[in-house]
């Protein structure tokens, strides 16, 4: 008895000539060979591809690790430059001081800006320790910095004796300046000049000066805002009804034309710094600001 097999292919060509399946399966084989022969070329398209991604991703590295080594390069560079401009600018203040101290200044009035606070940068703590070298004299460090608590610290490892700090900028004005005076450094709290005097009416007796802007901070040589005369008046008048021994110092604009009314308003500490810089001779300027405002008060002269 014989055994039908019905392969798939006679079944579904029962009743069709032999030529017809013929033609068929010979469709199908070249069909067949289309798709092997387009597999073929997908995959080496791909290799080519994969090949291609390699080389980009082995030239990203190389140039990455060329970037790095030029960083590194300007990196090293930059901070020999930094050490070497700050080096000569530690020679440079510390000659300063020493200079003004010779000539008769009674305090160095160092200047501290973060470029933040103010629009300008200025000295470190570097420079500080540098002026502590060179001198003897109180160095009064004025910061002009917007988180003037987080380099309180650094100053007075510097070699600071009076620290003053802007109202403006310490939001816990009081336990700032009791903070100064506790690490045993003379506190003082600075006004601008649109800052009103009720920001330090009730601090004054955690103060041992009040420092009043008669210019607005940042930079040299502006001059002095007339409005700062009252201002000092009233300052004066406020300290000496509560019996307070406060200074009061001025720092902008001071020079022979603005010393003596300074004075005579009640300022007893000036900060000198264009007025004695460009002149010919420090001493003899410096004796005549002290000789000016004498005529007002018992002053002292600072720069």
């Amino acid at each position: 008895m014989p055994v039908i097999s019905a392969e798939l292919a006679t079944t579904f060509s029962d009743n069709l000539s032999v030529s017809w399946q013929t033609d068929l399966f010979g469709k199908l084989k070249r069909t067949r060979q289309q798709a092997w022969a387009t597999l073929l070329a997908q995959q080496a398209s791909q290799e080519a591809l994969e090949h291609s991604v390699i080389a980009a991703v082995v030239r990203a590295r190389v140039l990455i690790a060329t970037l790095e080594r030029t960083l590194h390069v300007a990196h090293d560079t930059r901070d020999s430059w930094e050490q070497t401009l700050t080096t000569v600018e530690r020679r440079y203040r510390s000659g300063i001081a020493q200079a003004v101290e010779e000539a008769g200044a009674d305090v160095i009035h160092v200047d501290v800006m973060d470029g933040h606070f103010v629009p300008n940068i200025t000295i470190g703590p570097l420079v500080v320790a540098a002026a502590r070298r060179a001198t003897a004299k109180p160095l009064d460090v004025h910061l002009m910095v917007t988180d003037a608590d987080a380099y309180i610290d650094q100053f007075v490892d510097a070699g600071a004796d009076w620290i003053t700090v802007h109202v403006e900028a310490c939001t816990h004005l009081q336990r700032t300046l009791s903070y100064i005076r506790g690490l045993g450094l003379k506190a003082g709290a600075v006004v601008n000049p649109a800052t009103p005097l009720e920001t330090v009416e009730f601090v004054l007796d955690d103060l041992d000066l009040v420092m009043l802007m008669s210019v607005n901070p940042g930079f040299g040589g502006q001059q002095f805002i007339p409005a700062t005369l009252d201002k000092i008046h009233r300052l004066k008048t406020m300290i000496d009804k509560r019996g307070l021994q406060v200074g009061i110092e001025v720092d902008g604009g001071i020079g022979v034309e603005t010393i003596g009314a300074a004075s005579s308003a009640g300022a007893n500490i000036f900060v000198a710094g264009s007025a004695v810089y460009k002149s010919n001779s420090y001493r003899d300027t410096i004796d005549n600001l002290r000789a000016l405002a004498a005529q007002g008060t018992s002053p002292i002269i600072e720069k």
